[in-house]
């Protein structure tokens, strides 16, 4: 299943503009409580997209923040513990997981293994295939990734996987063979 941006890009931007608005940041609107540090970790919202973004390049960062939105306001979407961190469920698909510092945020569209966007502090790197195709400051203007950037897009997406594997093994049902 694909996860869909809204068609309109007036009514995204009243999103992006009202999102955080008295919003818990963490989207903390069901499940159980996490660990006192992470507890303290706002959970940053992916970049806001550049005026200089194609309709490509915008995708991912749309995307990510459709899920951001979602989280912040539907109580159906679950928050659990995992390795420290936290993960987001939608139907019992993990949609974004965040490291126990909450600085390394992954988006993941329902039922895909991999994330399409990482973010750690202020870069973000969109994935396509489990590979890094666009590194994003934090302003969400897109940019070629750099040998070196790619390394670290490449670890980052790794620890987002682990996570969101882990998550998927502590649901109820799952993995109890």
């Amino acid at each position: 299943m694909k996860f869909h941006p809204m068609a309109h890009g007036v009514a995204l931007a009243a999103l992006f503009l009202v999102g955080g608005c008295g919003a818990d940041p963490t989207g903390d609107r069901a499940g159980p409580s996490s660990g006192p540090e992470l507890a303290k970790a706002e959970i940053a919202r992916p970049p806001a997209v550049s005026e200089e973004a194609n309709a490509a390049e915008a995708e991912p960062l749309n995307d990510a923040g459709e899920i951001a939105s979602e989280i912040e306001s539907n109580t159906l979407i679950g928050r659990v513990p995992v390795d420290g961190g936290l993960a987001w469920l939608q139907d019992g698909q993990v949609v974004r997981t965040a490291s126990q510092d909450g600085r390394r945020i992954a988006y993941f569209h329902p039922g895909e293994n991999r994330p399409f966007l990482v973010q750690r502090g202020e870069r973000a790197f969109a994935y396509r295939d489990g590979r890094p195709q666009l590194a994003y400051d934090d302003d969400g203007r897109p940019a070629r990734i750099s040998p070196a950037a790619s390394a670290e897009a490449e670890r980052l997406a790794a620890e987002s996987l682990r996570e969101r594997a882990a998550a998927e093994q502590d649901l109820p049902g799952e993995g109890d063979d």
